[in-house]
């Protein structure tokens, strides 16, 4: 996705194991960005564990804006972030040596100018 795209940019000298639905799509997608150091998989089922890495950072998800939110839409969306996100904490729990940083974020929006109104987690 866009932020992806971006971060991949600035971690050109860092090995990146590169979780995608299409891999070849990935790869024609990220041609610019990849110094060899990228490494694409289409699953995590050969992981038992992320003793291997020093970093997950989970940027994974259906996109929401490009088709009709059917439930079979929403389904995939939900799927795309809390089965994976579920999946990654899995294996970092069962490592013995888990990744030092984890991030995860699902979406990005704007809201424009609201001006002094706050946008919080709260229900109003």
């Amino acid at each position: 996705g866009f932020i992806g795209r971006e971060l991949l940019k600035h971690l050109t000298t860092y090995s990146i194991t590169l979780l995608t639905r299409d891999e070849q799509t990935a790869r024609k997608t990220l041609h610019h960005t990849d110094c060899g150091n990228i490494h694409y998989v289409d699953s995590l089922d050969s992981f038992n564990d992320l003793n291997a890495f020093d970093a997950v950072i989970n940027l994974a998800g259906e996109p929401i804006a490009d088709k009709r939110w059917s439930e079979a839409q929403k389904k995939r969306i939900c799927d795309s972030r809390w089965k994976l996100t579920e999946t990654l904490v899995e294996l970092i729990h069962a490592s013995t040596e888990p990744p030092a940083i984890f991030i995860s974020g699902s979406a990005v929006g704007y809201y424009g100018d609201q001006q002094d109104h706050p946008f919080d987690e709260s229900l109003h």
